[in-house]
């Protein structure tokens, strides 16, 4: 029993260090394989640039050389493969992987499956590019490449070296992009800061030629407040077909309800011979200045409500200014009928003082009467008065005339008290007035 164990756990460690080790090994022998493909002429001399660019009428046959090279200090036999062609995000080429197949370029050309290449030695290996004859006018990409398997964690892995096979059909070219920008706007919480716009740009090669350019991006409001003109990265090559995305961030836009994001691309064809064009592209986002507008709103509001405030203490002033010249009116009205109940006080009483002494003075008239001669009384001439015969005796004689003079003495003590009340409700009365009258209140207050 204790013998199986021991060989159980020593098979188990075997395993472990198999697992370990086999896949550094064979990378190992992977690395230390190195190697070169260009294109060359038919006799071995390499062409002048680093992949083929051929210019082809649909239906043409045209053979064309590739020499592998062995840098190695071992013999390696190269597998070989031909695919379609795309550019990266970088504008750099590469060819489908084994695993997807091809559809244009990569299924016109012919080789062998593989190539046997001695240590330090190179290769000869012709292929063939085969045009068909309903081929669409324009560039074709496709690569062809020299590689090896080589087993990466159980996992076969392909390394791969080839160049660029570009096959343009003769006929009619027709460069063309179609660029679409989209923006969206981030404002600032700080009203008196400035937002950002991020703006995303998608552009697609519809012609049927390779293009590059350079694009310009410029920023702008309304009427072109505002403006921002900077340069986005340049359109790296672009074959037919294919399409390419770029995002920019424009810091320092001030909301100006809308502003407007284009993008220029002056194109041009990679291969010569191609005229050059401009493509542009635009669009428009609602950027609306909420934090400014809330600092507007609440500026508007406190103002409003300052003149609301404002109003309202004008109004209780004059209503006060009102109030106390109404109550200055009725104060007035009441000194006024004051005084003139004292006046009439004062007469009343002057009146009371006399009327004694005029009641105590009895006034007595007599008036004897003479017939003259013959019975008949004499008239008396006109502004003449005929005294009676006789003298006017005192006071009390039965038979004598006597006019005595009519109304009383007035107590004098009396009189000056009467007045002296008169004055005194008079000033009594103005200084009550004014004590409260409207402009002396505002100046206490004051």
């Amino acid at each position: 029993m204790r013998f199986t164990i021991l060989r159980l756990l020593t098979v188990l460690l075997v395993a472990a260090a198999a697992v370990l080790v086999v896949p550094d090994a064979a990378r190992a022998a992977s690395d230390s394989v190195t190697w070169s493909v260009q294109p060359a002429s038919a006799d071995g001399q390499v062409e002048p640039g680093a992949w083929e660019e051929l210019t082809l009428d649909a239906g043409t046959v045209v053979q064309r050389t590739m020499k592998v090279t062995n840098h190695s200090d071992q013999g390696v036999r190269f597998s070989l493969s031909a695919a379609d062609g795309y550019f990266t995000e970088t504008g750099r080429f590469n060819m489908l992987p084994a695993d997807r197949p091809s559809v244009d370029a990569g299924t016109w050309i012919a080789l062998p499956d593989s190539v046997e290449v001695a240590a330090g030695a190179s290769a000869l290996v012709p292929y063939t590019v085969t045009v068909p004859a309903n081929a669409t006018p324009g560039d074709h990409p496709a690569g062809v490449a020299a590689g090896i398997f080589s087993e990466q964690a159980s996992v076969g892995v392909e390394s791969r070296i080839g160049f660029r096979v570009m096959v343009r059909v003769a006929g009619a070219l027709a460069p063309a992009l179609q660029s679409t920008v989209t923006s969206s706007y981030v404002p600032s919480w700080n009203p008196f800061l400035p937002g950002a716009l991020e703006i995303r740009v998608s552009t697609a090669n519809t012609g049927n030629v390779r293009l590059a350019g350079e694009r310009t991006l410029t920023v702008s409001g309304i009427a072109g407040l505002d403006a921002h003109v900077t340069g986005l990265e340049s359109l790296a090559e672009l074959a037919p077909g294919e399409s390419r995305e770029t995002s920019r961030t424009i810091e320092g836009v001030w909301p100006l309800f809308s502003t407007t994001a284009t993008v220029v691309t002056d194109a041009s064809s990679v291969v010569e011979g191609t005229p050059a064009f401009q493509d542009s592209a635009s669009t428009s986002v609602a950027t609306v200045p909420w934090t400014q507008a809330a600092v507007v709103v609440a500026a508007a509001a406190i103002v409003l409500l300052m003149l609301r405030d404002r109003r309202r203490r004008q109004r209780r002033h004059a209503r006060e200014i009102e109030d106390a010249r109404e109550e200055g009116r009725r104060s007035a009205v009441a000194s006024a009928l004051a005084v003139v109940a004292i006046i009439v006080a004062g007469v009343i009483a002057s009146v009371g003082a006399a009327a004694p002494a005029v009641a105590a003075t009895p006034v007595e008239i007599s008036v004897e009467v003479t017939p003259a001669p013959g019975g008949t009384l004499a008239p008396t001439p006109p502004g003449e008065v005929e005294e009676p015969p006789g003298e006017v005796e005192e006071e009390g004689a039965g038979t004598d005339r006597h006019l005595a003079r009519t109304g009383g003495a007035v107590d004098p003590i009396l009189v000056a008290g009467g007045i002296l009340i008169m004055g005194a409700g008079a000033i009594v009365c103005g200084v009550s007035a004014f004590r409260r009258s409207p402009g002396r209140r505002r100046s206490a207050r004051g």
